[in-house]
């Protein structure tokens, strides 16, 4: 049976510490994964030296996946966070945690990356394994 080639954005929630949250996408599509990567190393040419705005790194990773958290501010206000946000506004939130919360965020994010792609390649592998072909006998006239 056929399995769908497209991404499956269902979100989850990633647990923090302190009691937070946040949420993010199951999976970053192709076209959003190229947005990322867009915006880490916005120039690169075929033969060229690969240029990396490597201060971007870490929080175009972070926007990419966030839908969601649970931080509030000093007087108990929900800090506002959602993909319907302007790109300059979630990148400036994110810039704007303490580097703790910040460094959590992305390591709870390249975690689970890390867990997709260890699933990801298991289930390739036992496709790979269930896909079989008929033997082929030679035609007796």
């Amino acid at each position: 049976m056929a399995r769908s080639r497209m991404s499956r954005p269902e979100p989850i929630r990633l647990s923090l510490s302190e009691g937070d949250y946040i949420d993010i996408k199951n999976e970053l599509s192709a076209g959003e994964r190229e947005d990322m990567l867009g915006e880490i190393a916005p120039t690169v040419e075929a033969g060229a030296k690969f240029n990396m705005n490597t201060k971007s790194v870490r929080t175009a990773t972070i926007a990419a996946y966030l839908l969601g958290w649970s931080f509030v501010d000093d007087s108990g206000k929900p800090i506002p966070m959602s993909p319907d946000l302007p790109a300059t506004v979630i990148r400036s939130t994110i810039r704007g945690l303490d580097t703790a919360t910040f460094d959590e965020l992305f390591d709870a994010i390249t975690d689970h990356e890390k867990a997709q792609s260890k699933a990801s390649a298991d289930e390739k592998n036992d496709r790979a394994g269930a896909i079989g072909s008929a033997s082929i006998s030679p035609s007796v006239n």
